[in-house]
């Protein structure tokens, strides 16, 4: 058996019936087929698409073959040949579908990059904004197959799926602090909500995502943590604080050994957790993408939780946004997609204003530097913390903003930054930390 060509009925079968696929097979050449019916019928296909602006059923295509053959003129073989291949692409897949999609994404970009080449090579030494053009098209074509495909689903109708009505988000992940949960609507956090942790400069925003990640991977789920603020090596050693609990001389001082145990331990419940650095104002969602399919492709690491810390310091991926708010806005919408296609959830860290200094409680107005990620995001928790408050080593963990659950309330934490942890406390815990 010829294992390339039924690699190739199998990807001729995606791209012909996986609506995700549509605006892909378009940039494909027919040539990536070897057999001379699948190459013919492949064109059939393409210029049907063009006709009626979406992939074809399988009577459509019939019915447009059945009309376009006569004006062709081809002998009665090659049309039973076209006619069995349009059949054959209704049948069921059975190769891969990630690596059918790597495969045909691969190809389109391939076939797109070579016309940017000849459409701009040729003239780059005319000036930068040739350049600019170049690269923009060129940020395009590697966005293909990651923004907008995959997570583009069929229209349905709400009275036919009303027993699903309450299945709409992902899989709903309860976070360690059961206060917090009972504040949303679904008493946790699900694929593809955004959720913000709102907190003033060094008011242990990065502390409670740590401790949020920490928790849910020993529960199980696998953790990403995107760094562009603390540099990997800090950040890992506070990820280590918070899961021995222990303070840095003292894990400094803990024997290796002991900590590699404790660590295998947790690794062994299915959990885990990957720390990678970024360089603010430099690097992209793009970049944090191609280093979770690494983490995919060689360890098999999908993400249930990604932490980014944080996200006002992103470069946006598509270079011609020049204007601040319009670049957080649109990583935020990046961060969002990226949610969907990997079925996971996020937090992120945010500033608050200076106004916000010596507030009691945080509203909609304290978001720094735009306002409309209180637009993008699906939750906003503020840590609000007094002076009195912060030498009693108390918080309040409490609602800004959110599309469902409740629209104001506040969990009670104790914070050691010593130790990087956050524990739950109950109201009359806190009231006694503050007497």
């Amino acid at each position: 058996m010829d294992i390339a060509i039924e690699f190739q009925k199998e990807l001729f079968k995606f791209l012909a019936t996986e609506r995700t696929m549509k605006n892909i097979m378009v940039e494909f050449d027919a040539t990536v087929f070897d057999l001379t019916e699948y190459q013919l019928t492949f064109k059939l296909l393409q210029k049907c698409v063009a006709k009626i602006k979406r992939l074809p059923a399988k009577a459509d295509f019939l019915q447009y073959i059945t009309t376009q053959l006569p004006k062709l003129k081809w002998d009665e073989k090659v049309e039973a040949e076209i006619f069995a291949t349009a059949k054959m692409l209704y049948t069921p897949i059975y190769a891969s579908k990630e690596l059918l999609t790597e495969t045909a994404v691969e190809f389109a970009q391939y076939q797109m990059m070579k016309k940017a080449a000849e459409k701009y090579i040729p003239t780059l030494q005319d000036g930068v904004e040739i350049w600019r053009s170049f690269k923009n098209d060129i940020t395009k074509i590697l966005a293909i197959g990651t923004s907008g495909g995959s997570d583009h689903a069929e229209p349905t109708s709400v009275f036919d799926e009303w027993d699903e009505a309450f299945s709409e988000y992902g899989q709903t992940h309860p976070c360690y602090l059961n206060g917090l949960n009972k504040l949303t609507a679904k008493r946790g956090f699900a694929s593809p909500e955004l959720i913000l942790i709102l907190g003033l400069p060094k008011g242990f925003k990065t502390g409670t995502m740590i401790n949020l990640g920490v928790n849910y991977a020993i529960a199980g789920l696998k953790v990403f943590c995107v760094d562009f603020e603390n540099g990997q090596k800090a950040y890992r050693q506070r990820i280590k604080q918070a899961l021995l609990q222990c303070t840095r001389q003292e894990l400094q001082e803990e024997e290796p050994e002991h900590i590699n145990n404790c660590l295998q331990f947790w690794k062994l419940k299915g959990g885990n957790i990957f720390v990678q650095s970024y360089t603010a104002y430099a690097n992209t969602p793009k970049d944090v993408e191609a280093d979770l399919d690494y983490l995919r492709e060689v360890h098999g690491f999908i993400p249930d939780v990604i932490l980014w810390d944080y996200p006002d310091i992103i470069n946006p991926s598509d270079t011609s946004i020049k204007e601040t708010r319009h670049k957080i806005q649109h990583v935020y919408h990046e961060i969002i997609s990226l949610n969907k296609r990997l079925g996971c959830f996020s937090f992120a860290a945010s500033h608050t204003t200076k106004s916000a200094v010596g507030k009691f409680n945080y509203d909609m107005g304290d978001f720094s530097e735009d306002w409309g990620k209180a637009k993008n995001c699906h939750a906003t928790f503020g840590i609000m913390q007094s002076p009195e408050e912060a030498e009693a080593g108390v918080a309040r963990l409490g609602v800004v903003l959110q599309r469902e659950g409740v629209k104001s309330g506040t969990v009670f934490v104790n914070i050691d930054e010593s130790r990087q942890l956050m524990e739950e406390i109950d109201e009359a815990e806190y009231q006694h930390s503050n007497d």
